[in-house]
């Protein structure tokens, strides 16, 4: 459920934009990118839960992001405040992402980092340039981690709804 969950909450920057009038120009192309987002979230999130290798969770929390900091600060030096306040956000949610789960060790913040680090790089290298993608993209690799890496459970009161209706009729019939 928890997946689910993390997937429909992914999903819901995409749709709240295109509510809004923000998507109307692009809107399959920033459907397509929010659906690729969340394929790349899961898989990076499964495989870093699968095979949590201490050398791989420092290449992907360390490595990755500095390669991409070399590439900033050469090419466009304008954004590295943008991409420090970034930083600052991922370590941020990843703190807290292992406070919120019950579950603080460093190797859990580690990968908790690390798969957001990844998350976002694959969902950059996926944009390819174009705004749109990038956009959806961000958003919703960002809702997606945060809900499932503070392990959220948005439906699972859907299954006890019925009953606490039936519960709530029965007292004003009887």
């Amino acid at each position: 459920m928890r997946d689910i969950s993390a997937v429909l909450i992914g999903l819901l920057p995409a749709l709240i934009l295109w509510g809004l009038g923000e998507a109307e120009r692009t809107a399959p192309e920033f459907f397509y990118a929010a659906a690729a987002a969340v394929a790349v979230s899961l898989a990076v999130y499964h495989l870093l839960r699968r095979w949590r290798h201490p050398s791989l969770l420092v290449l992907l929390t360390l490595g990755a992001p500095l390669l991409f900091y070399v590439y900033v600060a050469a090419e466009y030096p304008e954004f590295l405040f943008l991409f420090y306040g970034g930083c600052f956000l991922v370590v941020l949610a990843a703190v807290l992402g292992a406070v919120i789960a019950g579950a603080w060790s460093w190797s859990e913040v580690g990968g908790n980092i690390a798969y957001f680090c990844t998350a976002l790089l694959l969902v950059i290298g996926l944009a390819r340039g174009e705004l749109a993608y990038a956009e959806a993209g961000l958003l919703t690799a960002g809702a997606f981690g945060i809900t499932r890496l503070c392990q959220v459970d948005c439906f699972s009161w859907i299954f006890r709804a019925p009953r606490w209706i039936y519960r709530g009729l029965e007292k004003l019939w009887y």
